[in-house]
């Protein structure tokens, strides 16, 4: 009389033999990937502000008269921007 666990290993063995592991391909990279994901996610967030619940929204984004970032959400002093 077998157990569960004896079936179980002879029909791995089975199949293990009914397909055979084939030696891995190796395949030559097109080109390198080298991506800073810290920098990525900077830009990324650089025209936007953080809301409620992890989510962002865009900001204007125009220079002002005093030379710093608009950081309105709606913006209707500078609606030409985009």
């Amino acid at each position: 009389m077998k157990t569960r666990s004896q079936t179980k290993s002879q029909a791995v063995q089975e199949i293990q033999y009914e397909y055979p592991s084939e030696s891995p391909q190796t395949i030559a990279p097109l080109y390198e990937v080298d991506i800073d994901f810290d920098d990525a996610s900077a830009c990324w967030r650089a025209n936007k502000k953080k809301l409620k619940n992890c989510c962002y929204a865009y900001i204007c984004g125009s220079i002002m008269k005093n030379g710093k970032t608009c950081m309105n959400i709606n913006c209707r002093r500078h609606p030409n921007t985009l």
